[in-house]
């Protein structure tokens, strides 16, 4: 049988058995020019470590994130490693983990893409691998860091709701709240799209329309016929043609206990933490960042480009008929670049950063001229996902401003989980719109390696050459 025979299935199977060899192959040359801890993984693998040796109590205060990684490190190699007789609780295998996720990433995104999109199978495989290649979280799955961990912990959650199973989905975005505290963000948007849609499918009994139900039209509507059902709806229509409230509200109530479960546990975190930062509270203390959304909107469309030009004229005439909005948009936008920039020292001190130079030579000099380009990437993006309910439009704002805009440090990897889930919703691309996608993320991947492996420098409370990492 050649490989035109094969099953999809069993394409998407051998592609992935592919894409894994090749990530390992890789993984082991960047471990062999850098075996050594980098950046952040002087915190993580001596806590990992600890964690290994028995001693859960022994925490270092400079770390800020919970400790899911540690958990999951040990609970994988611990039994292994006794199973090998054999000490695995090595940088080496620490590292290892994250390639282990980044594939199965890959497998979730079809999952997913073929839940949203079942009609594109063959389109979907080659936006999974695509996606597995996503620079930012591509280039972080090769060192021990939680991000490879924490996303996969979120797309599963995201699958298990897209399926209707609403208690796993409920677990796993839990479990992930132990990696990184703002993943509660993704959880509260899962959690109230299950609310709605519930409310949708008792309130209308005939599907809205996309046009309505896409637009903020909807909610006057939706509040209306909620309003009705509750108080006004006359005995004879609630016994002959619709559904009990009490059944509507046990389904409710059944799809939602876990997303709420999950809210309180967190909300009594908050309570006794004092605040969302574990440790070190005052090198990560909230503030007011409204550019950060802008900042954000600018690097995910920039991933996005090849969406952004295959629908560049669309995107132009939406714009076009809502001037005044992009006109506001766009003082509010000055306004806050001129008033309301921060810069976080760590910043300015760490040059093995891409944000360091992109900061440096785009963003600082440039910010207020470029306010126009943020705002049409505002346009752009929301251009992009304006065929889906007006109730996931308005959360996934809510949760992409609120993962960014309390944060004065302008980093990359804040952008991955609003990238995709944005990515996930679209619908817009054709076959050569995912190919430039899957073609710009490995022209991308390369230039990183690129430089990775060629540039290096010393810093002078650093014993080995430090390199730069997105």
């Amino acid at each position: 049988m050649d490989a035109h025979n094969l099953p999809r299935g069993m394409k998407f199977l051998a592609g992935l058995i592919i894409y894994f060899a090749v990530l390992i192959g890789l993984f082991e040359f960047l471990y062999g020019i850098n075996p050594h801890l980098f950046i952040d993984e002087k915190f993580h693998v001596l806590q990992a470590q600890r964690y290994c040796n028995g001693s859960f109590f022994e925490w270092d205060p400079k770390i800020t994130t919970p400790p899911g990684l540690y958990l999951i490190a040990v609970g994988v190699l611990n039994p292994l490693g006794w199973i090998l007789d054999k000490n695995l609780c090595t940088l080496h295998s620490f590292r290892l983990l994250n390639v282990f996720a980044l594939v199965i990433h890959v497998y979730l995104f079809k999952v997913i893409l073929d839940i949203q999109i079942p009609q594109a199978k063959s389109r979907n495989a080659i936006s999974a691998f695509s996606l597995g290649l996503f620079p930012i979280q591509f280039t972080f799955s090769f060192f021990f860091y939680s991000d490879a961990f924490s996303t996969l912990l979120i797309l599963l959650s995201f699958t298990f709701y897209l399926k209707n199973w609403h208690i796993p989905a409920a677990v796993f975005g839990g479990c992930s709240v132990f990696l990184r505290q703002t993943n509660i963000l993704w959880i509260f948007l899962m959690g109230f799209n299950t609310l709605a849609n519930n409310l949708l499918k008792v309130l209308y009994p005939k599907p809205p329309s996309k046009d309505i139900i896409c637009s903020a039209s909807i909610l006057k509507d939706f509040m209306r016929r909620l309003w009705m059902r509750m108080w006004v709806s006359s005995k004879k229509t609630t016994q002959k043609k619709s559904t009990p409230l009490s059944h509507v509200l046990l389904k409710i109530f059944l799809d939602l206990c876990g997303y709420v479960l999950i809210g309180i546990s967190f909300l009594i975190f908050l309570y006794y933490n004092g605040g969302i930062v574990l440790g070190d509270k005052s090198a990560h203390a909230p503030v007011l960042h409204i550019p950060q959304w802008l900042y954000q909107t600018f690097i995910i469309a920039f991933f996005l480009t090849p969406f952004v030009i295959t629908n560049f004229k669309s995107i132009l005439m939406y714009m076009k008929e809502r001037l005044h909005f992009f006109i506001a948009l766009l003082i509010l936008a000055v306004l806050a670049l001129k008033f309301n920039s921060h810069v976080h020292p760590y910043l300015l001190a760490d040059n093995r950063h891409l944000s360091f130079y992109l900061w440096r030579r785009i963003f600082e000099p440039w910010n207020i001229f470029l306010a126009p380009l943020y705002v049409f990437f505002v346009f752009a993006l929301h251009f992009l996902i304006c065929h889906e309910s007006f109730f996931f439009q308005i959360t996934f704002y809510a949760c992409s401003i609120l993962t960014v805009v309390p944060q004065k440090l302008f980093e990359f990897r804040y952008f991955v989980l609003p990238f995709y889930f944005l990515r996930l919703h679209l619908r817009r691309g054709s076959w050569i719109t995912v190919l430039l996608e899957l073609l710009g993320f490995l022209v991308v991947d390369m230039l990183w390696l690129f430089l990775y492996v060629t540039k290096s420098f010393d810093w002078a409370d650093e014993t080995y050459p430090q390199r730069i990492i997105w």
